[in-house]
């Protein structure tokens, strides 16, 4: 470019004859490789042979496995009608998008190794992604429709245990409106009384009472009023509709007063 800039007429006569010389040296270092009586070798000779035989070896071993694979399993997928559908890109791809794959790992993982963190680190993020933690323990109101689909499973009192046990925690989303609308409906309202009648042991009467306690307490967020007589109407058909409960509970306290010793409660 200097030359180009002083002199254009000396400038091309450079470049054309080093592009000549680099041409000719080319050819001089590829002439051993194609005629094997040549006396001459240049470095660069030396070099074009290793990359060529490791190159070729290398493509040599594709092709040798290729034709080993297809002569040993083509004829029996071909036969069955076999269509290998998880080698294609598309449902590769589908496979590691997802959360549990792959995917979402290896960026978690790239972030972690571009922040410098340690190798424990690394090792929690793998862990978190193939053993999540568990998520709340209560129900949700999808698993409450299916009790109430299939009543009969109120009949036991474990299930009213169970439910209690997982439904305790009212401020998730939709339980207090379901056991708020539960207490309105007579024919459930008396099957669960039925099944609180029949409490067989301490831990059901004590699932039983927090089911209760729930029905007392839940309010439907769709009809909370800040009016003083809205509130108190309310409250009073609460306890007009809850008089069969409370009856049941009355029966709870019945039931453990009998025996508290051969119950396992305390006097």
């Amino acid at each position: 470019m200097f030359l180009f800039t002083t002199n254009s007429v000396i400038f091309l006569v450079v470049a054309i004859g080093s592009g000549l010389a680099s041409g000719f040296y080319l050819l001089a270092s590829l002439a051993p490789m194609l005629d094997k009586d040549c006396p001459y070798r240049t470095p660069l000779t030396y070099f074009f042979l290793i990359f060529l035989s490791t190159f070729g070896a290398l493509i040599l071993s594709i092709i040798i496995y290729i034709a080993i694979v297809i002569s040993s399993i083509g004829n029996w997928i071909h036969d069955r009608k076999i269509v290998l559908r998880d080698i294609t890109l598309r449902h590769l791809w589908h496979v590691m998008k997802r959360n549990t794959a792959l995917m979402p790992l290896l960026s978690h993982l790239f972030k972690s190794w571009f922040k410098g963190e340690s190798a424990a680190e690394r090792h929690d993020i793998v862990h978190r992604n193939y053993h999540p933690s568990r998520g709340r323990t209560t129900l949700s109101v999808k698993e409450l429709l299916y009790v109430t689909t299939y009543t009969d499973l109120l009949q036991n009192p474990r299930t009213a245990q169970y439910m209690a046990r997982r439904l305790f925690d009212m401020e998730r989303e939709g339980i207090a409106e379901y056991i708020a609308q539960l207490r309105e409906h007579r024919s459930m309202v008396a099957r669960l009384v039925s099944a609180f009648n029949r409490v067989d042991s301490p831990q059901d009467a004590i699932g039983s009472v927090r089911l209760l306690q729930m029905l007392l307490l839940a309010d439907d967020p769709a009809r909370v009023t800040s009016s003083h007589d809205e509130v108190a109407k309310r409250e009073d058909a609460r306890w007009k509709q809850l008089r069969a409960r409370l009856n049941a509970a009355c029966s709870f306290a019945r039931l453990n007063a009998r025996r508290p010793f051969e119950r396992g409660l305390p006097v």
